[in-house]
């Protein structure tokens, strides 16, 4: 009469461990795919309004715009080996090109913006 308690105690067990061993996902940093993604910051101490693009070899894509004397964040997803910006400056009547910089996945960069000049600063570099 002994077999009956441990059979259901063995059978119990089973299925609360099977409960219990559900998926669980990676800590991120621990076998996760790294992140694509690139940040910007882009500093315009200019009093005109901006709009920023990103420059591929052959075009270029939107960013987004900034505001005179702002300060805002943008993430991207980035894929190419290399990374570089145009600035639009409202009223200002002409596109500011930054250099073209080597760039890997989860890069930060400041985007700098200034009477005249525009400048692309990373960090950590």
């Amino acid at each position: 009469m002994t077999t009956r308690p441990l059979f259901a105690f063995c059978v119990l067990a089973t299925l609360l461990a099977a409960g219990c061993a559900g998926q669980r996902r990676a800590p991120v940093g621990i076998g996760a795919e790294p992140s694509r993604d690139v940040t910007i910051f882009v500093d315009n101490l200019d009093f005109n309004d901006a709009r920023i693009y990103i420059s591929t070899g052959g075009g270029r894509t939107r960013l987004g715009s900034v505001s005179g004397k702002t300060r805002q964040r943008f993430t991207r997803e980035w894929r190419l080996p290399t990374i570089a910006f145009e600035v639009d400056l409202l009223g200002g009547g002409r596109i500011h090109r930054t250099q073209e910089l080597a760039v890997s996945a989860g890069e930060v960069f400041d985007l700098l913006i200034q009477a005249g000049y525009v400048r692309l600063i990373p960090r950590g570099r």
